[in-house]
């Protein structure tokens, strides 16, 4: 009993503002005006710019550096069998294109 005193005692002392904080509390909001307010402030413009930018850089860095490389090192390569050159150039290639797509998505999606 003495508890619950104490309680309305603490709550005739809030300010008016602190009420209306306190019944917000209260009453939690629907969960799809939440995930609204959190896709409109998900993801601005420059950080759409920024990501693909990078993931498309680096797939084109990735499929330029990659296979200067197997040029660099085609004897080497050529050595342990032909179809050893297509399987890395085809690797190469493939991680390359991921990286580029990865980009396009980041940008449009």
């Amino acid at each position: 009993m003495a508890g619950q005193q104490q309680q309305e005692a603490n709550t005739e002392q809030l300010s008016l503002k602190e009420r209306a904080a306190l019944h917000r509390l209260d009453k939690p909001e629907k969960l799809q005006a939440v995930l609204d307010r959190e896709m409109s402030q998900y993801d601005c413009l420059p950080c759409r710019v920024m990501g693909a930018s990078a993931f498309m850089g680096l797939g084109a860095y990735t499929y330029w550096s990659g296979h200067r490389q197997l040029r660099l090192n085609e004897q080497k390569i050529l050595q342990m069998g032909r179809a050893n050159m297509a399987v890395r150039s085809l690797g190469i290639t493939g991680i390359a294109a991921g990286l580029v797509g990865l980009g396009v998505y980041r940008a449009f999606f």
